[in-house]
């Protein structure tokens, strides 16, 4: 009976020691318990000051008023199961160049902001002194799909004014292979920039955007401008190209008809192509010869522009066009986490039309 005492006394000293005695508001102002009679607005409107999880009011076997997590704390002093997985050393690098270029007199800058209204952490969290403009900057070091950057920026929206994810420069591959999966997640759209990637550049510690990717392109025969940015001021100046590798070759014509016709890849298409009226001898021979790719569409130019050539015989108006190449079983489209489907194959299309407007004049 005195052990299961000292061990109640023992028990009610820790819970006291170890209650929180306060909370912060959103603009992080400290609330004690008991100010909350003058404060009832704050009820359910106050989080814990450590990992920014929403906080309840609790009363203690003593009679004592608290705050408590909804669910357990999520700072990994208190969680140690729930404790942020090491981050690589190239991911702390890159926050670290980021946090650098930001942190002046005008800014504040914070990294790992956790947002408890969204229940997400930032890797930079900027907010301009004077005018309260903010925003949230992300490097994405590995490779997620494009639904997860789409959803953790809209839920930023919700918070802040501006929301940029930055790749790592060393493991873009454009200078190999322009049409890539995360090229498509990466890409964003602006006026000036054209399509674009942000990036770190971890050997030389530099911001910077590839921009003006084309949508239609010749294999080992492009240039992308790269642009060193300013963060703090925005502006930005070009440095060079990356210029893609590897040797320029058209191959035969002849050569290429058979191949595709013998691979077994494009065997439901060229049915569907033959049963709509059109064959591959249908088609411009430098559609086939000149190693055009498509930097949207996974499949080969020739396929894309055998179908369009298909639904012009039969009259379709653009939009019509648009609607089919979205819906088609064959077609198929790369996914950006920050532009619409139906943008990028309207554009796409644009540049496809053009390119055989040009081609045709030229002949």
């Amino acid at each position: 009976k005195v052990l299961k005492i000292i061990h109640l006394r023992l028990h009610l000293l820790y819970e006291e020691e170890f209650m929180m005695k306060y909370a912060v508001t959103r603009n992080r102002e400290i609330i004690y318990v008991h100010q909350l009679n003058q404060f009832p607005e704050l009820h359910g409107n106050l989080y814990c000051p450590i990992c920014h999880q929403r906080v309840i009011v609790k009363c203690s076997k003593r009679q004592k008023y608290f705050f408590s997590h909804l669910k357990s704390c999520q700072s990994s002093e208190n969680q140690p199961e729930r404790r942020v997985v090491q981050e690589s050393a190239m991911h702390h690098a890159g926050k670290e160049i980021l946090k650098r270029a930001l942190d002046l007199k005008n800014y504040s800058v914070k990294l790992e902001y956790y947002f408890a209204e969204i229940n997400q952490r930032a890797d930079v969290f900027v907010m301009e002194r004077q005018t309260g403009w903010s925003s949230v900057l992300e490097f994405q070091y590995s490779k997620i799909p494009p639904g997860e950057i789409k959803r953790r920026t809209e839920l930023y929206q919700t918070l802040v004014d501006q929301v940029v994810w930055f790749s790592c420069y060393e493991t873009l591959k454009l200078d190999s292979q322009l049409n890539h999966t995360w090229h498509h997640t990466m890409t964003m759209y602006d006026a000036n920039w054209g399509y674009y990637i942000p990036y770190l550049d971890l050997t030389d510690q530099t911001i910077g955007l590839i921009h003006s990717i084309p949508l239609i392109y010749q294999r080992n025969h492009y240039q992308l401008p790269k642009t060193i940015v300013n963060l703090s001021t925005g502006n930005g100046k070009t440095k060079g190209h990356l210029t893609s590798q590897g040797r320029r070759s058209n191959k035969a014509y002849a050569t290429v008809l058979i191949g595709i016709k013998r691979d077994p890849t494009y065997r439901r298409s060229l049915v569907q192509l033959y049963q709509c009226g059109l064959s591959l001898d249908d088609l411009p021979r430098w559609v086939l010869t000149d190693s055009w790719e498509c930097y949207f569409c996974w499949n080969p130019l020739w396929e894309l522009v055998a179908w369009i050539q298909v639904y012009q015989a039969e009259d379709f108006s653009f939009d019509e066009m648009v609607g089919h190449l979205l819906s088609h079983p064959v077609i198929s489209w790369g996914t950006s986490a920050f532009i619409e489907r139906e943008w990028i194959v309207k554009e796409t299309l644009h540049a496809v039309l053009d390119l055989l407007s040009k081609k045709s004049s030229s002949n």
